[in-house]
């Protein structure tokens, strides 16, 4: 090798040794930098609200109210709060997939959408409810569910941890936490309720779909887990002493020369406070919010039907969107020129009307009021139609 080849060998490591001590010298500089912005920041102030109310409506309008009107840039906000017998959906979600809706109404539980996103819960007295609500720099979803681990396992000594999906475990093997949140650029609020003693039965049998033809669904589907209740594992746990004690160590996270360590109680309905929030509470109880808001997706159902030729099969499909019924198509195989003027009368009943089973029983109602009885075989097709229709929709 040349003197001059060494040169150059020599000065190309030289720059390299350089640039990779400049690299460290950079890495050491910025984490330095953001560990002293930390330090030095300056502590944001901790409140604390409970809603004495057990509405999901106001509830949710209370938690809606604080992130449109709260000022994040100097307090951050806990809210807690339970509700009776509830199914409540994420903001994206298909209600008639997420829920059973005849069993719904028929066991009085309360079906509601949250403005947020996430999957279905089931709510009753046992759940407890927690929205922390910040500006979107203080935003930390892990950080605000170890804050409930962490108060609840210095109080009770449970065995909680929070897993990779952002979900409170027992154990490692039981979930007892469903999250969801919210954020714009400048605020955020994430949204998880806990299990204490929810009744399971409720649980199961509710969070099941309503119809069984959904098909094209773009909604965002819930995630089933095993789960179990904290009353299980210590009965010492209520919805009030989990509250206080999550609520006064969420307290002293934010403790300053301003910060007060008292709770609030609030009846969101009541409070002069909050004004415009029953605007809010009216707009989450309205059905095109809660049903109307599902995406748009697909119905498709095969039957077979008993024609005097035998035995036809009968499919149909039909769109929905924004809970309304846009269209609905019969093939028939073979195919049946019969039934086409019965086809025609039930398409041209449903088409329009929303995808709500009191509407819908009465459109049936009035078209089987139309089929002339003494007419045998016809009124038996058309019978046979409107079933099957009802099925597509209903069921």
């Amino acid at each position: 090798m040349s003197f001059q080849q060494f040169l150059v060998k020599g000065t190309k490591l030289y720059s390299k040794t350089n640039h990779a001590i400049l690299k460290a010298f950079r890495k050491v500089h910025v984490h330095y930098r953001n560990n002293s912005t930390k330090t030095n920041a300056k502590p944001i102030l901790h409140k604390v609200i409970i809603s004495k109310s057990k509405n999901i409506f106001e509830n949710l309008a209370l938690e809606e109210w604080l992130y449109r009107n709260a000022d994040f840039q100097e307090c951050s906000y806990l809210l807690m709060w339970r509700n009776h017998e509830t199914i409540v959906i994420g903001r994206h979600q298909n209600v008639w997939k997420e829920a059973n809706i005849p069993l719904l109404y028929a066991a009085d539980v309360c079906l509601a959408r949250r403005y947020s996103g996430g999957g279905a819960v089931y709510h009753d007295l046992g759940n407890v409810n927690f929205s922390f609500l910040t500006s979107r720099k203080h935003y930390n979803r892990k950080q605000n569910l170890n804050t409930v681990v962490d108060a609840l396992h210095n109080r009770w000594a449970l065995d909680l941890h929070v897993d990779t999906r952002d979900c409170i475990m027992w154990n490692n093997l039981y979930k007892v936490s469903g999250t969801a949140s919210r954020y714009d650029s400048k605020k955020a609020y994430h949204h998880f309720t806990l299990l204490l003693h929810v009744d399971e039965h409720n649980l199961n049998t509710l969070l099941q779909p309503s119809l069984s033809g959904i098909v094209g669904n773009p909604a965002t589907p819930s995630v089933p887990a095993s789960i179990i209740n904290l009353k299980e594992i210590d009965d010492h746990l209520t919805f009030d002493n989990v509250v206080e004690c999550v609520g006064q160590y969420f307290l002293l996270k934010g403790i300053s020369s301003q910060q007060t360590t008292n709770i609030e109680y609030v009846e969101p309905a009541e409070a002069t406070c909050y004004p415009g929030i029953h605007e809010i509470i009216s707009q989450l109880e309205d059905w095109t919010w809660v049903y109307g808001k599902t995406p748009t997706f697909t119905l498709s159902r095969k039957f077979f039907i008993q024609l005097p030729t035998g035995s036809v099969s009968l499919e149909m499909k039909s769109q929905i969107k924004e809970g309304i019924i846009m269209n609905l198509h019969f093939t028939t195989s073979p195919f049946q020129p019969s039934l086409e003027q019965i086809v025609t009368r039930v398409r041209d009943r449903v088409e329009s009307q929303r995808l709500c089973h009191q509407q819908l029983e009465s459109c049936f109602k009035e078209l089987q009021a139309t089929f002339d009885e003494s007419k045998i075989q016809e009124f038996h097709m058309n019978n046979q139609i409107i079933t099957c229709v009802r099925k597509l929709f209903l069921e």
